[in-house]
This record gives structure tokens, C-alpha cells and sequence, in this order.
């Protein structure tokens, strides 16, 4: 037999975020979890305690490549309106790797209602809006960017494409993928902006 090096409450993680993504967040259960990934209950509970606390791991796990994608965003040598394609690209490049990530999107209401995630996932959303934001507003100044909207309304336009894309990939099947939608949609919303 072969030894997993992956620890049993990454397993569990992993499970429980498949399961949001093929069946809702209302379908999370400590039971369902464990029914999935073939553990004891108390395997779980001794993990995560109760599903609040496996919720907030699962989201922990949804915001832990933010920062690393803001690092490589912005160690590239390229102007700051290239820089806010380049954020969507790779934001959109794990989406489609990872796809049962992109259930958060569709369920960010749901966690923003839970006290225990609340936190987690504004943070997240705050996060990724402050950096189009700050990029935004440095490729005006920089001549890179018409003055056409604010920063605000600019991050909600590309957040709002990204997040219809998502919710619309979860209702239909595309025959191409969430990467190449949204690149595509994002470069035509900002060549629009372009000087």
C-alpha cells in the first residue's frame, strides 16, 4: 500500500470543498464529510470540533494564495493596467485548476452570513477590490488609464464580469474554460480604458 503524505485533515478539507462545490454549502455536514471521505465522525469532530470550525478551514483554505498572487503580480516589470490583466489571469488560471474553488464565488453570501466566516471571506473580498483599486488608480496617474470611472466602480465592472462567469459556468457548460472567458472579457474591458 501506498503511504498519502497528504495529513488527514487536508483530506478532509479537500472533501468538504468538493462537496460545496458539487452539492451547496447547505449541504455540509460533519456526516457528509466523513461519509465522503470515508472517516470515522469522530475523526472529523476531533479536527474541526464542529462545522463552523470545518467551515472556517475550508475558507482558510480558499484566501491562502492571495498574497502570493499579489507578490507575483506585482514583482512583474510591466505597467499597472497590464498588471490588473495579469491578476485576472492568474486568479482566473486557478479557478480552472483548482474548479471546486470557484463554488465560493457563487456561495460568497452564504459565507458572509456565517459569523464564523464572515471575517475570512470579506477580507478576501476587500483584499483583491483594494488592489484593482490601488493598480487602477496608479495607471491613471501614470497615463496608462482613461479617467473613465472611479476605482470603486472599475473593480466592481471586472469583480461583477468574473463572478457572472462563475455563476453562469456552475448553471451551463462552456466549451471553453473560465480562464479564457474571463482573460478575454477582462482585456476588452480594459483595452476600452487603455490611453
Amino acid at each position: 500500500m501506498r503511504k498519502s503524505y497528504i495529513s488527514i485533515k487536508d483530506r478532509i478539507v479537500a472533501d468538504a470543498i468538493k462537496l460545496i462545490s458539487d452539492s451547496g454549502v447547505e449541504s455540509l455536514s460533519l456526516e457528509s464529510v466523513a461519509m465522503m471521505g470515508g472517516v470515522p465522525i469522530d475523526v472529523v469532530t476531533r479536527n474541526f470540533g464542529d462545522r463552523d470550525g470545518l467551515l472556517v478551514e475550508v475558507c482558510k483554505e480558499y484566501v491562502k494564495f492571495d498574497p502570493q498572487l499579489v507578490a507575483t503580480v506585482e514583482s512583474k516589470n510591466i505597467s499597472h493596467i497590464d498588471k490588473i490583466t495579469e491578476y485576472f489571469k492568474l486568479l482566473s488560471t486557478y479557478y480552472t485548476n483548482y474548479g471546486d474553488m470557484a463554488a465560493f464565488v457563487v456561495d460568497y453570501e452564504v459565507f458572509l452570513h456565517n459569523v464564523a466566516t464572515r471575517d475570512i471571506i470579506s477580507e478576501c473580498i476587500a483584499g483583491r477590490r483594494d488592489f484593482i483599486m490601488r493598480e487602477y488608480e496608479l495607471a491613471v496617474e501614470n497615463g496608462e488609464a482613461k479617467d473613465i470611472f472611479t476605482p470603486n466602480e472599475f473593480a466592481t465592472i471586472l469583480f461583477g464580469a468574473a463572478s457572472r462567469d462563475v455563476l453562469y459556468r456552475s448553471i451551463t457548460s462552456y466549451d471553453f474554460t473560465h480562464a479564457e472567458f474571463t482573460v478575454n472579457t477582462h482585456k476588452k474591458l480594459i483595452d476600452l480604458i487603455r490611453a
